[in-house]
This record gives structure tokens, sequence and C-alpha cells, in this order.
């Protein structure tokens, strides 16, 4: 599942051209978002072949979100540029585990912990075809891993104000001249 608006910058194209690769039988992937792209997209898909396994749901109202979380299997966000990426805690608090590129903060804080093998190079489609084709030709694998991330639900302001102080504190010490 890719959920966030069809803009350039989101790269969906990156994960369509990753899931015809991957070419998992049985898998489909759905966008829930409208924008720009929506037709190259479209055509896009066509041309690799793999329309039939590929659905458009266009603007998703917010509340309807959380349904679509818990029917997919993976959210996916490889955006080149995303300073958090809402859609990653969103899908986990679902159980619904994220994979993303290295360009999406979320992805240190909430994918890292349970596991770094669903971050990957952003613009690296083979290397997020090969994740795909990892995670969804194991259903067993796929379940523990949700399973495992289920610890955002346990997730507290102050678990999140001292990340974001350890953080900070990290980033000061690196800006510090050494003696």
């Amino acid at each position: 599942m890719f959920c966030a608006k069809l803009q350039p910058w989101k790269l969906p194209l990156d994960l369509l051209q990753a899931f015809a690769q991957a070419n998992v039988p049985d898998s489909i992937l759905v966008f829930a978002g409208e924008g720009p792209l929506r037709e190259s997209l479209q055509s896009e898909s066509s041309r690799l072949g793999c329309s039939q396994r590929v659905r458009f749901l266009g603007f998703v109202n917010p509340s309807q979100l959380p349904a679509c979380y818990t029917a997919a299997d993976l959210l996916v966000l490889p955006s080149e540029y995303e300073p958090f990426g809402l859609v990653v805690n969103e899908a986990m608090l679902c159980d619904c585990m994220a994979a993303a590129s290295d360009q999406v903060g979320a992805a240190r804080d909430l994918i890292q912990p349970v596991d770094p093998s669903y971050i990957y190079p952003c613009r690296d489609v083979p290397a997020l075809a090969s994740l795909l084709r990892r995670s969804l030709s194991d259903p067993q694998r796929l379940k523990t891993i949700r399973a495992a991330a289920q610890g955002m639900k346990t997730w507290s302001p102050q678990e999140y104000v001292g990340a974001t102080v350890e953080a900070v504190a990290r980033a000061i010490s690196r800006t510090r001249p050494t003696t």
C-alpha cells in the first residue's frame, strides 16, 4: 500500500516499478491518494503489464484510513524528502508493517527498531523490489514482523520526548569540536 499524495517527491513511480519487478503472485498494490501523477502511474502500470494488480483508490477520508491500513500487509513510503512521514506511524498503529526509503524521518524512529531491513536506499528500485519480494513471499515472516511492530501501541509522549532529547544531544555532540 502507498498512502500519500501522488506527487513527484513521494516517488510513487519507484514503488510501482519495484512492485512490477518483484512480481509476487497474488499480490496487489493499492495507491490511496490523489495527485498529478495518477494518470502517468495508471499508464505505467499498463506498460509494465501489472495494471490488473494495481488499484487506485483516489482520496481516502482520514477516518477511513485505519481500515485501509488494517487490510494491507505492508505500507511503503518511498519519498525522497519526508521529514517524518506520519503514515508510517498510522500504519504501524493498525498492525501494518511499514517500509520506507532512507530519506523518510520516521524510518529511523519507527521502522529501524523493529527491523532495519525494511529501510532501503532512496531511488534504489531493485532494492525496493527485493524488499517487496522478501516480505510478500513469506506471509509467516510478515506476520511475525507485524507483531513486533505493535510496540507502537505503547509509545508514550514521555518516550517521544526522551527520544527527541536524545537525538538533539547526539546532533549537538557531533557539531562540537573535539580537543
